[in-house]
């Protein structure tokens, strides 16, 4: 008869082992993270459950900065959405992919409310590479941000918001192609290059990192966010988890610039703070 120890020794290696095998069918949809914010694991009016384990997830990866609130509703966000709020200086969740499968070709879907009593600001949708690619909202224009392709930040403007009114944003990509494809309330509003990238590492949702003027903020909601990665062939196996040259609490509550950096400010293009070593040696 096994001890305890011996028996979650091997349930933890079992886990591990299924997640560094999965294998997918031709053109076969793995769910990586399905994220409704219900009940359970998330509780009404506490910051959102925090996980891993292998796919699909249902809770986010980290709460980098801030206090993201999960909450009956928020406007016509009614099934238990997640609440950002930057009048009180910022909210950020990381949901990680660097600790699963490579894929070939990503959706990340989501709906998003910008609520009426936002007052300046944004909210960000960041695709994290070793450079970040964003879905900004700012002002009522949703803009696409790709690091030498759509300079300067905030990006290319792709559509518009309605504050008060969820919207549904879906980004397709295809990084074996280079190419992304965005669509907003399922039309398509953007088709170009994804800058070059070769994998996603993380993805974030956020509002303001740099702190804002007194009455000025941004109140957003985001519910019902699903990942999913497509492989043609069996999913690609990373070769190691990532280290950070930088203790993890910087990297947290930093915003990277296009270069991948420690810097708080999202426009910036210095080449200081948290780097990210490379996957494989």
């Amino acid at each position: 008869m096994r001890t305890r120890n011996s028996i979650m020794m091997l349930a933890s290696i079992l886990s591990l082992w299924a997640i560094a095998t999965i294998a997918t069918p031709a053109n076969a949809a793995v769910v990586l993270y399905d994220i409704d914010f219900g009940t359970p694991p998330h509780t009404v009016g506490s910051p959102p459950a925090t996980g891993g384990g292998p796919p699909p997830r249902d809770t986010v990866t980290s709460i980098n900065f801030g206090n993201p609130t999960v909450v009956s509703s928020l406007g016509t966000l009614t099934d238990q959405p997640l609440e950002f709020d930057s009048f009180d200086g910022g909210d950020q969740v990381e949901l990680d992919l660097s600790d699963l499968p490579l894929f070939d070709f990503y959706t990340t879907e989501v709906e998003v409310l910008i609520e009426t009593r936002t007052a300046g600001g944004r909210f960000v949708i960041l695709h994290d590479t070793t450079q970040i690619r964003n879905i900004e909202f700012i002002d009522g224009v949703i803009s696409v941000f790709v690091p030498g392709v759509t300079d300067p930040l905030p990006g290319t403007p792709i559509g518009n918001y309605t504050p008060g009114v969820p919207i549904l944003v879906r980004a397709e990509i295809d990084l074996a192609a280079d190419n992304w494809e965005v669509f907003l309330d399922n039309i398509l509003a953007h088709s170009g290059s994804f800058g070059g990238a070769t994998e996603i590492v993380m993805v974030r949702f956020s509002t303001d990192v740099v702190p804002l003027p007194p009455g000025t903020g941004t109140l957003a909601g985001i519910d019902n966010v699903i990942i999913t990665g497509v492989a043609p062939t069996p999913a690609r196996i990373r070769c190691s988890p990532r280290r950070w040259r930088t203790p993890p609490e910087t990297r947290r509550r930093s915003w990277p610039s296009a270069t991948w950096t420690g810097s708080t400010d999202p426009t910036s293009s210095s080449r200081t703070g948290s780097v990210m070593t490379s996957r494989c040696t």
